[in-house]
């Protein structure tokens, strides 16, 4: 009996160890889904990321078709042609549902459909090449990219519409302008125009007994479903469990403890820290250390006129695309020229109540530029800032305008800058909803506690201060010509006096200070700040052999002098 137990439990064992465990099942997902398509999902980086993203998860949790209710009026057609690509390319039957406007950009994204859906009294086409961000350009340039861009876009609509199956010379026609387009007898589009069609014009039977361009017309979703769906329901992709949700992000995991470590840190930007050398080295030490401490936000507390185009962007491209914690910029109430730069290169804007922010227009120290150079000024920080506001979700537009006098901006048929004009933002402007999404800053925030609160950061909020060397550091590099000053005096009055005195003292003190300063505040580092300070001891060297060795030599001392002022 005993050994059969013993059999009996070995046997149980076996099977317990042997058997498989039960997979986890997949999420699941709709058949079909819906995404809306504006102009900023087509010139916005992270918007489309987090569209592709969404619907890569949507296709491997198993939907089959996704309807995208297209409506644009502006979308370059050359950024969204490699995104309908994209489109095209999908494991997925899409539709376009054109509601109300699929101009631009957006009628090459409904060529990459399997299916064009247009709502009554819609519209589709004029996808005309956008120059207008090419700057000032001779006219024989300007008709080379015109050329060019012509080139592009036709041959991108006609592989579209080959792989899709539409009318590639329909969609020419979208393109060029120098293309005339008929369906029988009825001229659609004239040389000299681009075709723009209307519902009843895209859905028109053509002579061949098929749709000109769209599949039909449908009022809404409901009737698109009963349509060409069966009528099975059509659900939102944004309520998907796959996509990203919007509360706070994880905690950035530390490399090490510090005083930063799960905190807030808030990093006040006065009226003239944007001018001093050493307080940017200061933030970029101090995001270094949210970075390595593991802060939970860090929320730069704006105030100022503006400073110094080149470091700021140094801060924007570098030090805060490398911040892991999340970065809010709070305009209170001030953020204009390098201030409205810092604020764009941040996850999220706040505005106080009496806020403004923009008027980036770079200038040089009160020297006028000459066409040429500010253009090649212009157009380099430009670059810079739009690439960093694309990266961070903002509104690429909006920077654009603020830099350069000859960008336009016009939001929801107002006109927030005209040409000539520098665009400045107030709170009310800043915050104005465009396709849903504020134009340029998120809230108006009365205080940081309303900032913590509407992004649901818990920690205690801790602000970032110079100490110790660093505020020598600072306070070195502010008054570094004043110091140079002094210390030029004093040799000289040394020079004129027999022997070591106060002058000399005064004289090696300054210029003492004004090494240390920059090199405590790393302006100068490795090579240059050791070759600084040999020169510069040498100098004195050369001194005391002109004064107490070889007095009367002359050539001792004035290799010395010219050593120290260098």
């Amino acid at each position: 009996m005993r050994l059969i137990l013993l059999l009996l439990l070995a046997a149980l064992r076996i099977g317990l160890t042997a058997a498989p465990e039960t997979p986890a099942p997949k999420p699941s997902a709709p058949p079909v889904l819906s995404a809306t398509i504006t102009d900023r999902h087509l010139t916005d980086a992270r918007q489309w990321r987090d569209l592709r993203s969404s619907l890569d998860a949507a296709s491997a949790a198993g939907t089959q078709t996704v309807v995208f209710l297209i409506d644009t009026h502006s979308a370059s057609p050359q950024q969204s042609l490699p995104l309908a690509e994209e489109i095209a390319r999908l494991k997925l039957h899409t539709i376009a549902f054109v509601d109300p406007s699929a101009v631009a950009g957006g009628a090459l994204f409904a060529c990459a459909c399997d299916e064009i859906w247009m709502t009554p009294g819609s519209r589709i086409g004029a996808a005309a090449p956008d120059l207008s961000h090419s700057g000032e350009l001779s006219e024989s340039s300007e008709k080379q990219l015109l050329i060019q861009a012509l080139a592009v876009l036709k041959a991108g609509a006609r592989g579209l519409c080959q792989i899709k199956h539409h009318r590639s010379d329909l969609a020419e026609a979208f393109i060029d302008a120098e293309l005339e387009w008929k369906n029988g007898n009825q001229l659609l589009s004239r040389k000299g125009e681009v075709l723009l069609l209307d519902a009843e014009q895209a859905t028109a039977t053509a002579a061949d007994g098929q749709p000109v361009f769209a599949n039909g017309q449908a009022t809404d979703l409901k009737d698109l479903a009963r349509q060409t769906l069966k009528g099975q329901s059509i659900e939102p992709l944004s309520s998907q469990p796959s996509s990203t949700p919007t509360a706070a992000a994880p905690p950035v995991k530390p490399t090490r403890q510090g005083p930063y470590t799960g905190k807030v840190v808030r990093i006040p930007v006065g009226e003239e820290d944007l001018i001093t050398p050493a307080r940017f080295e200061f933030m970029s030490r101090t995001l270094e250390r949210c970075t390595d401490e593991g802060a939970e936000a860090v929320i730069f507390d704006l105030d100022t006129p503006g400073g110094l185009a080149w470091n700021t962007t140094s801060l924007m491209m570098n030090d805060l695309q490398k911040l892991a914690p999340r970065s809010f910029a709070f305009v209170n109430p001030r953020a204009l020229s390098a201030g409205a730069m810092i604020a764009v290169a941040t996850d999220a804007i706040y505005f106080a109540p009496a806020g403004s922010s923009g008027a980036s227009t770079p200038i040089y120290q009160g020297v006028e530029m000459g066409d040429a150079e500010r253009a090649k000024m212009n157009s380099a920080i430009m670059s810079m800032a739009r690439t960093v506001a694309k990266q961070k979700g903002h509104d690429p537009r909006v920077i654009e305008a603020m830099i350069d006098m000859d960008r336009e901006l016009v939001v929801n048929g107002q006109v927030l800058c005209a040409k000539g004009e520098i665009l400045t933002l107030d709170a009310e402007e800043a915050t104005l909803l465009v396709d849903g999404k504020p134009l340029f800053a998120k809230d108006i925030a009365t205080s940081l506690d309303d900032i913590k609160q509407a992004e649901n950061l818990t920690g205690e909020t801790i602000t970032a201060e110079p100490v110790g060397f660093e505020q020598i550091a600072i306070w070195v590099t502010r008054y570094a010509s004043i110091l140079i000053l002094i210390g030029i005096a004093g040799a000289y009055l040394e020079m004129q006096t027999p022997g070591f005195g106060l002058p000399g003292f005064v004289s090696l003190t300054a210029f003492g200070l004004f090494f240390f300063g920059h090199y405590a505040a790393g302006s100068l580092v490795g090579h240059e700040a050791t070759t600084a300070i040999v020169v510069f001891f040498l100098g004195i060297i050369l001194l005391i052999v002109e004064f107490f060795v070889l007095p009367g030599t002359l050539i001792f001392g004035i290799l010395g002098f010219f050593c120290v002022m260098g």
